[in-house]
């Protein structure tokens, strides 16, 4: 069976969980202190080098950054915000066990910090110790109640990681409670609105998002999700199209967008979007899978075969691709061993989809070997039994091996299932013929 997938557009965009590096100077030079004894220059060189190690992490900066928070260390080693910088640096450069060694010392210093804390939450659930992270940032926001940030994380942990969405939604509406201008704030309170099924109220808070950072593809990415579930897909188009007007690089962009033009039918536009999505970046073996289909069902079937070979080159798990493959070789009646093989491949990686089986017998059709496609198209029926054309197709297999009152019940059995099933005609013409000789 030619195996074509909608596939919905993507779902949830996690956002990071960055913690405030921002610390009132206040904190760093207490009151009362004499700022012209040698330790506190000592202290003022220290926050000093502290703050040109923020400035340099703002840009991106990240080497020099580190430098300046070391520099920061050693005039006042108990400096904690220049540990939490330097463990920001680590989670930035996905070192984890780095950070880990700042985020330790730093509560060694100061277990009660709000930030350490947050940190520390931060790692916990980089680590996959929810329970812990929880508790870290819930202590976070008991020390320092006004932190946006650390709502926000704690909402993340309950969205996409605790499955809480009643308490993502509140730890979410705290932190824009907290800054109304927190635009990863209302884009992350959207998605969970959605989770819930409150889809007039996620509108609403994409729409504050995408307000705030015009610039940003995900709010319009989101909202294309939101219309597309609806079934509202040129109202879905637009925002999708606004997403690639913002960022053309954007590949989940461009493929939600073939996607969806794709449902559709505008064929010509799902290949530039794909072709694009490639061009970003050409080891993506689902888009390749999706660009052959698309082929497909233009008839194209060289370009198809093309884009299904580069698939299963780039993965060999992709099953759609081999499933394809050997489908269109049965219909051509070409390349038949490579069929079989592909067929083979295909039913190995998802044994109990009918819709393989149905391929491989079809290929075995081909070949004329009518027994062994008999026995993978009742494999086929047994595993989807309402699926006319599986009859359809076992019954053409029938009247190939001269059986033709066998041919004959498979046929009227794929008619009472639907009587216009895609290849309806076709079963309808084959059984008149058969009972009009009978």
């Amino acid at each position: 069976m030619k195996t074509t997938k909608r596939v919905r557009i993507s779902g949830l965009f996690i956002l990071l969980m960055v913690t405030s590096l921002a610390v009132n100077g206040a904190q760093i030079v207490p009151q009362g202190i004499n700022t012209t004894s040698p330790a506190s220059k000592i202290q003022n060189k220290a926050k000093d080098f502290y703050q040109e190690g923020v400035k340099n992490l703002a840009k991106g900066n990240l080497e020099k950054a580190r430098n300046s928070f070391k520099q920061s260390l050693k005039n006042n080693p108990d400096m904690v915000e220049a540990m939490l910088g330097l463990a920001e640096i680590n989670f930035m450069q996905n070192d984890a066990r780095s950070a880990e060694k700042y985020i330790r010392q730093a509560l060694k210093k100061k277990p009660d910090d709000p930030y350490v804390q947050a940190s520390w939450g931060r790692l916990l659930f980089l680590k996959k110790d929810f329970m812990g992270a929880e508790a870290a940032f819930k202590k976070a926001i008991r020390l320092k109640p006004d932190m946006a940030r650390t709502h926000l994380a704690l909402g993340d942990l309950y969205m996409h990681s605790l499955n809480k969405p009643q308490l993502a939604i509140e730890s979410y509406q705290k932190a824009v409670e907290l800054r109304p201008d927190f635009a990863g704030g209302h884009f992350a309170l959207g998605v969970a609105l959605a989770a819930k099924g409150l889809d007039g109220m996620a509108a609403r808070e994409f729409g504050i998002a995408s307000r705030q950072q015009p610039d940003n593809p995900q709010p319009y990415l989101a909202m294309a999700k939101l219309l597309a579930d609806k079934g509202e897909l040129e109202q879905a188009l637009e925002y999708l199209s606004q997403a690639v007007k913002v960022d053309a690089q954007n590949i989940v962009a461009r493929v939600n967008r073939g996607d969806l033009y794709r449902s559709l039918g505008k064929d010509k536009e799902a290949i530039e979007d794909y072709k694009a999505a490639i061009a970003v970046d050409e080891r993506l073996a689902p888009v390749y899978v999706k660009l052959g289909m698309v082929y497909q069902n233009r008839g194209e079937t060289k370009l198809a075969k093309s884009a299904y070979l580069k698939a299963i080159k780039l993965d060999d798990k992709q099953v759609l691709a081999y499933n394809n493959l050997a489908w269109i070789a049965a219909e051509d009646g070409k390349d038949l061993d490579r069929a079989v093989q592909w067929g083979k491949r295909a039913v190995a990686l998802v044994p109990k989809a009918a819709s393989v089986h149905d391929t491989l017998g079809w290929v075995y059709r081909a070949r004329k070997d009518y027994d062994k496609a008999v026995t993978e198209l009742n494999k086929a029926i047994e595993l989807e039994p309402k699926g006319p054309s599986l009859y359809y197709h076992l019954g053409v297999v029938y009247f190939d091996q001269g059986k033709p009152d066998k041919a004959a019940d498979m046929l009227d059995k794929a008619l009472k299932l639907d009587a216009n099933f895609a290849e309806a005609d076709k079963a309808r013409k084959l059984r008149d013929m058969i009972r009009s000789h009978g």
